[in-house]
């Protein structure tokens, strides 16, 4: 009786220490701030990554070995001067030529490879199946804003935050922009991806993106420009909003 007691007690200060935590998330204060991050795309490395890699997992985290019991055969497909070429291997294991490859892919185009396998399961009749993914290298210069990232930031609290109302955004609340970046430097398709909850403080982050100079865009080593994705973010970075926006390189 006397551990089903202790027991029932335990239960009970767990609970009323839930609603005591709980109570205060309205009240607690929260970190302010305001940035822009660049939005890399679901499958993209850095150029030093490709360098390095030695194997489909060093490309791919979510690749696993563990699936398979015997390789067929891994494919590395890329485009070179515009002529798609395709090098073979008999494993995971990338060989000189798939890396090399990759390496001579045209820049900012995709690099595709299939794996060819027979999975490691308890079936008694296992089926051939597949894994295939694609990802582009990331250019060696990003877009920058032509002042610098500290020059963005004062423009930023001057132009956006001290003229509009941020009342409506409470903790774990973040207002996004995304926007892009052309080859250019144009500011390009802003969107409103997260909202503030009040219109008019929606319109005016829209009309500062609209408004912003252009930027220095992003290019390659071989001199070819690209656009890349931009979000501006305002308000509590603990909000569920920020792994929507693939901020970290893979």
């Amino acid at each position: 009786m006397l551990r089903y007691t202790f027991s029932f007690l335990f239960f009970v200060a767990i609970v009323l220490t839930f609603n005591i935590l709980n109570s205060q998330t309205g009240t607690t204060e929260y970190a302010f701030e305001y940035d822009v991050v660049q939005v890399y795309k679901p499958l993209s490395v850095h150029k030093t990554t490709l360098l390095k890699a030695a194997k489909v997992e060093d490309l791919h985290r979510q690749y696993k070995e563990s699936w398979v019991k015997e390789y067929l055969h891994v494919d590395v497909s890329a485009t070179v001067d515009g002529k798609k070429i395709k090098h073979r291997a008999q494993n995971q294991i990338l060989t000189r030529d798939q890396k090399q490859l990759m390496q001579d892919a045209d820049s900012g185009s995709e690099i595709e490879i299939v794996v060819h396998y027979m999975p490691d399961n308890t079936l008694k009749h296992n089926e051939p199946k597949k894994f295939d993914f694609s990802f582009i290298v990331n250019p060696e210069k990003d877009a920058t804003y032509k002042g610098g990232q500290e020059a963005l930031l004062q423009t930023i609290k001057k132009d956006l935050i001290d003229v509009a109302s941020w009342d409506s955004l409470n903790q774990y609340q973040l207002a996004v922009v995304k926007f892009i970046v052309d080859k250019d430097g144009r500011i390009m398709e802003p969107k409103i991806l997260w909202s503030s909850d009040d219109e008019e403080t929606d319109a005016k982050m829209i009309d500062f993106v609209c408004n912003m100079p252009e930027w220095e865009p992003a290019e390659y080593a071989t001199g070819n420009r690209v656009a890349q994705e931009y979000a501006l973010t305002i308000g509590d970075n603990n909000s569920c909003v920020v792994p929507m926006l693939n901020t970290r390189q893979n």
